[in-house]
C-alpha cells in the first residue's frame, strides 16, 4: 500500500529556479544603479583622494588647475568627465552579475605609463561601501522574494 500526500510551499520554497534567477537580477541592477546614483558621486567630493586612494598628482597640475579652474576637487579638471559619468547609465546584469556602462572622455583609456589609472580611480570602492551594497542587495532581495506569496504544491 503507497502513502500518498502534498505539500505546498510558501514564500522562498515557492519559487522556482527561474523565478529566484530573475529576482536576483533584478536586484542586482537595483544594487548597481545604487552605486552610480549614491557612491560614485563621492569620487568627485573633496576628500576622495584619500578614502580611494588616488594617485597622487603632481603639484605643478594641482596649481593649474587651482589658477585656471578654481577648485582643487579630484577627478575633475573642467568638470566634462564629472558630467558624463554621472548623466547616463546602461545597467545590464544576469543572475550571477550586474554591470554598468556610462560614457567618458577618450582621456580615460589614453594610458601612459606612471599616469594615473582614472578608469580604476572612479571605480574603487572602500569596504564600508562594498558592506553598504551588500546589506542593501540581501535587504532588497529578501523583501523580493517574501512578496511573493504565491504558492506550489508538490504530490509525493
Amino acid at each position: 500500500m503507497a502513502i500518498r500526500g502534498t505539500i505546498t510551499y510558501t514564500g522562498m520554497e515557492g519559487l522556482k529556479p527561474q523565478e529566484l534567477r530573475r529576482a536576483v537580477k533584478t536586484q542586482l541592477q537595483a544594487t548597481v544603479d545604487e552605486w552610480h546614483s549614491n557612491i560614485l558621486p563621492r569620487h568627485f567630493a573633496r576628500g576622495a583622494r584619500q578614502r580611494y586612494g588616488y594617485q597622487e598628482r603632481k603639484p605643478r597640475y594641482n596649481k593649474m588647475k587651482e589658477k585656471r579652474y578654481g577648485h582643487r576637487r579630484p577627478l575633475e579638471l573642467t568638470g566634462q568627465l564629472k558630467r558624463m559619468v554621472l548623466r547616463k547609465a546602461r545597467i545590464t546584469g544576469t543572475s550571477k552579475r550586474a554591470t554598468v556602462s556610462m560614457d567618458a572622455p577618450r582621456y580615460m583609456y589614453q594610458y601612459k605609463p606612471g599616469a594615473p589609472d582614472k578608469a580604476a580611480e572612479i571605480t574603487a570602492i572602500t569596504k564600508d561601501e562594498a558592506q553598504q551594497l551588500a546589506a542593501y542587495l540581501n535587504r532588497n532581495l529578501v523583501l523580493s522574494i517574501n512578496s511573493d506569496k504565491r504558492s506550489r504544491t508538490v504530490k509525493v
